[in-house]
């Protein structure tokens, strides 16, 4: 019996892959207040608090600036019908990375390429490693 290609999930799991860079800054914002130079303006559960709202709205930013590209490339890997494998990781690494990198070269120029191209590799693992479904012993 054939199991059925997870369409939805994969579909809205890369078209909201964007906003895995909400919790990214926010736990980074959280370190660098933490164990950056303390001017003792903020307290620690400020601290946490702000860490928290921010990653909230960078998450949202994130989605809204980079929800086309993504649901381009989700409509792809839709249509391709991929599996958890070594192979479509590193696919859905490159591909990632580079939307985000041409599109934010192009479309959008919130932050330095490096950056662009970085977090595209990361948050398309991550999500890639989330959403796909294993690949079963039928298939190979």
């Amino acid at each position: 019996m054939r199991k059925i290609y997870p369409k939805c999930r994969v579909l809205v799991g890369f078209t909201l892959c964007p906003g895995l860079v909400g919790p990214i800054f926010g736990g980074l914002f959280l370190v660098d207040r933490l164990i950056g130079p303390r001017d003792g303006s903020m307290d620690i559960l400020l601290t946490l608090w702000a860490s928290i709202a921010f990653s909230f709205v960078s998450a949202i930013t994130a989605i809204g600036f980079y929800i086309v590209p993504f649901f381009f490339l989700s409509l792809l890997y839709t249509v391709m019908k991929l599996k958890k494998s070594w192979m479509n990781f590193a696919f859905i690494s490159i591909a990632g990375a580079l939307a985000a990198l041409l599109w934010g070269d192009y479309v959008w120029h919130g932050l330095t390429r490096e950056a662009n191209f970085a977090l595209g590799a990361v948050t398309s693992l991550a999500m890639a490693v989330l959403v796909l479904p294993k690949a079963s012993l039928e298939d190979e």
